[in-house]
């Protein structure tokens, strides 16, 4: 019922805006306003969906438990990329970056088993990427009104609404590409000489970390490049190629030494292996293109067939920044942004963070492109009802989020629940199967198998020790999704309510 309410207010919406101006359009509905208004409402609803991520104890239910293991065994000083570890108690796999596990790992050193420190860093990486977008808009338009409109379309995309607040590598390493790219595009080609060797060193070493986040992060290291290529700075491109192999290749040299070969097989070999699911990939195309991201395309197409307005950009923002050429830039990072989420997206696991660097270039080429256009009354009322329908809909996207919380927190009686009867019930020293790991590890019992995507989709000899040790009686308690009971366990009833639109685990016990 609500798809359809959404729509018909859509229409709504279109219909009232292609009417004659009124005073209550001309005067009340500003551009300034709506801008604001729309940023207030992006920033509210991320701001609660945040506080409501960051207090919540367990797993959000995108398997947020799967980095403690790794990250605990970087805090100790050991490889965790040891094939190994892969197949021998505890079994675990480590699918991202050591830079990650790292940072977690520090946190768990710290504070003990908690989500909050890898939650916290995602809203602050939140908060620097929308900067550095900012940053370019401002860099390459001089608007302030389009620098906001940026900020406002990244907030509003669904990516980052789902993805924030939630610990995992993504936005972490999107936060660091996005500053090695503003770095290098705003402020390399007018330092000094001394001051650009400091810059491309530092834009190499935030894409190393980068990369050492998020293995998939390869895209902005050739925006850089070909950046540097097109404005004849060869000696920045030759610099920025050797500094980034030098940080780089090093690291993974030595990690792939020391774990046997394992850092390139859990890094890239596994992570292509599984059956293919061709449905997730449009799954997730179609969430992308049915939320807000849908709008702020239509808001390019307009301005893309709009006329150029020849007198609205001066000498300073157009040709001593390189314009052009920063659009042909942000046009070919978007498709290959976008192929390289369809691709990818086909591996078991895949999810709407694969999106999040076609979020960050709608977010920067929609202003550009306004930049150029010039706004006629009735261009005008077209730009206004696509801001309209925008805060619109990243509303009612905003009301589901906020309500998917709401829901959360009411099945938590349920999962204190698994948790206690799982001290109560089974011995201290028996190791607990989980598809969330944290049920295990906070009732203070050996968790086995910490990667669920990576032990039952991607690895294929891994998945067959998991399906060994199910049948062999060796846990003493299994939470899986499956509501068929397992031969030699049966399952506990839980007293509490099972989960509504959350995420549903069964608490089976050994006999």
């Amino acid at each position: 019922m609500l798809n359809i309410l959404e729509y018909k207010i859509y229409s709504f919406i279109f219909v009232l805006n292609m009417l004659k101006s009124s005073p209550i359009t001309d005067n009340f509905l500003t551009e300034e306003r709506l801008l604001k208004w729309g940023l207030v409402l992006a920033i509210a609803f991320l701001l609660l969906i945040n506080f409501s991520r960051i207090l919540y104890p367990y797993d959000t239910g995108i398997y947020e438990g799967c980095i403690w293991a790794p990250a605990n065994v970087i805090s100790q000083g050991t490889n965790v990329y040891t094939m190994s570890f892969t197949t021998n108690p505890p079994y675990v796999m480590s699918p991202y970056g050591v830079f990650y596990y790292a940072l977690i790992g520090m946190g768990l050193k710290l504070f003990g088993f908690q989500f909050w420190v890898g939650r916290l860093l995602s809203l602050l990486c939140a908060i620097l990427s929308t900067l550095c977008i900012c940053k370019l808009t401002l860099h390459f338009t001089r608007d302030k009104a389009l620098t906001r409109l940026s900020a406002l379309l990244f907030l509003a995309q669904i990516p980052l609404q789902l993805w924030i607040g939630v610990q995992r590598p993504d936005l972490i390493a999107l936060t660091l590409s996005l500053a090695g790219i503003t770095i290098s595009l705003t402020a390399h080609l007018q330092a000094g000489k001394n001051k650009k060797i400091l810059l491309t060193a530092l834009s190499a070493l935030l894409l190393t970390l980068a990369i050492l986040t998020r293995q998939t992060v390869i895209l902005p290291v050739l925006v850089v490049s070909w950046w540097y290529f097109r404005n004849h700075a060869y000696r920045s491109l030759f610099l920025f190629l050797c500094l980034t192999a030098i940080f780089l290749f090093p690291i993974m040299a030595w990690l792939n030494y020391t774990s046997d070969g394992g850092y390139l097989m859990q890094q890239f070999l596994i992570q292509t292996g599984g059956e293919k699911n061709i449905h997730l990939t449009f799954t997730l195309l179609q969430v992308f293109i049915q939320s807000t991201s849908l709008f702020i395309f239509l808001l390019w197409v307009i301005a893309i067939g709009s006329k150029e307005n020849t007198n609205s950009v001066s000498p300073k923002s157009a040709f001593e920044n390189n314009s052009a050429l920063y659009r042909t830039t942000l046009l070919l990072y978007g498709i290959f942004s976008f192929m390289l989420a369809l691709v990818s997206s086909i591996h078991p696991g895949a999810s709407i963070n694969y999106y999040l660097e076609v979020t960050v270039v709608l977010s920067l080429i929609v202003p550009l492109y306004w930049s150029r256009v010039q706004k006629t009354l009735r261009l005008t009322k077209y730009y206004r009802l696509c801001l309209a329908v925008i805060i619109l809909s990243l509303s009612f996207w905003g009301i589901r989020i906020c309500k998917g919380e709401y829901d959360r927190w009411k099945a938590l009686p349920y999962y204190n629940e698994i948790i206690s009867v799982i001290k109560q019930k089974t011995p201290v020293n028996q190791p607990v199967y989980s598809e969330y790991p944290e049920l295990a590890v906070l009732a203070g019992r050996p968790c086995y198998f910490n990667d669920f995507c990576q032990y039952n989709g991607r690895a294929p000899v891994q998945h067959q020790i998991v399906e060994n040790n199910l049948h062999t009686g060796v846990f003493s308690a299994i939470i899986i999704s499956d509501s068929n009971v397992m031969n030699g366990y049966y399952r506990f009833p839980i007293s509490e309510p099972i989960p509504y639109k959350f995420y549903v685990v069964y608490l089976y016990l050994k006999k």
